[in-house]
């Protein structure tokens, strides 16, 4: 019985060290991706069980990475990105990435900051299907409402290009017509893939293989 007690001690005590080590581990992944390319210190999760033997053979199973707030030219987005197949150097402070998959979300109250859009009183942005979005607003005592097409103009930038109106005044269309979401160089070497309107906003998804960090 003693021998159990003992055993089940020593147990506790290094899956205590090895969740300690995994934590530590993620906060210091997560102040050297501020320093790449990251407004704001992200959230970073080390998965794999146990830790330890990871981080002796320098080589982790996986790390999720989650920043509430990237801003995405003149709005922000929730980026959630899975980091796979990661290798260290022997310092421990700088390795290789494998491959990186995620997603951004642009929620449509950020999207409506877009200059060509802030100033519209009581505008609201929903899915139109998996490639549009509606636009509408009251304006004085009519309704207006325009649907606009989501598109990957190029690397650097999401377009939203007008497909058809109702009720909106000659001199709002112009302003409207063609909206430029301008993306950033992300950092580990992202780049955009697709861009899709879903009922939470517009998700962008990222990918990226073979990338250096903390060099």
């Amino acid at each position: 019985m003693i021998l159990v007690i003992v055993l089940l001690a020593i147990l506790g005590l290094l899956f205590g060290l090895d969740r300690a080590a995994a934590a530590i581990t993620a906060d210091r992944i997560a102040a050297k991706l501020q320093t790449q390319g990251f407004p704001v210190e992200p959230t970073v999760t080390v998965e794999g069980f146990p830790f330890l033997t990871q981080l002796i053979s320098r080589h982790l199973d996986g790390v999720q990475v989650i920043a509430p707030e990237y801003p995405v030219g003149s709005v922000t987005a929730s980026i959630d990105v899975h980091a796979t197949d990661i290798t260290l150097d022997s310092s421990y402070q700088s390795g290789t990435i494998g491959q990186i998959n995620g997603t951004g979300l642009i929620t449509y109250a950020s999207l409506a900051k877009l200059p060509g859009l802030a100033n519209i009183p009581g505008l609201k942005i929903s899915a139109d299907g998996p490639s549009m979005v509606k636009l509408s607003a009251n304006l004085a005592i009519f309704a207006a409402s325009a649907i606009a097409r989501v598109t990957l103009a190029n690397p650097h930038e999401i377009a939203l290009r007008l497909v058809s109106a109702s009720g909106v005044p000659a001199g709002l269309l112009d302003q409207i017509r063609n909206l430029i979401v301008q993306i950033p160089a992300l950092p580990l070497g992202l780049t955009v893939q697709s861009v899709t309107a879903t009922p939470q906003g517009v998700v962008i998804r990222v990918s990226g293989s073979n990338a250096s960090f903390g060099q």
